[in-house]
């Protein structure tokens, strides 16, 4: 990692609305917090607790770094059952829809050609 990012600034406490200097943060530092932004599914808020950093700033250096949150859960995480079925019926009402949609076109043309054959 290069050292000149390891050296960008932060804001200091647990919150956004102090003012003061930017604080500095080591490289192993850095490296830990990617560690946890990146590896876990923590929100920003207890990640910066854990720090003593606000989540904003967790989420500035975030994208200053070009960190990349894990999308799917490892093997072995508990997976969150309500957003997986909210996901199901949604999918299923999107290919429902299709379905419906491709049968009342058929439907129609059946109509017109069969009313043309029967004059």
């Amino acid at each position: 990692m290069p050292d000149d990012l390891a050296a960008a600034p932060v804001t200091a406490g647990p919150s956004s609305k102090r003012r003061g200097r930017a604080k500095r943060l080591s490289p192993d530092l850095v490296e830990e917090i990617r560690i946890a932004y990146e590896g876990s599914r923590a929100s920003l808020r207890t990640i910066g607790e854990g720090f003593g950093m606000s989540a904003p700033s967790i989420a500035k250096q975030a994208k200053a770094r070009g960190w990349l949150r894990r999308r799917e859960p490892l093997p072995g995480d508990p997976l969150d059952r309500a957003a997986l079925v909210k996901r199901l019926f949604h999918a299923a009402e999107r290919q429902l829809s299709e379905i419906e949609r491709r049968l009342s076109i058929n439907y129609s043309r059946r109509n017109r050609f069969s009313s043309c054959s029967r004059s």
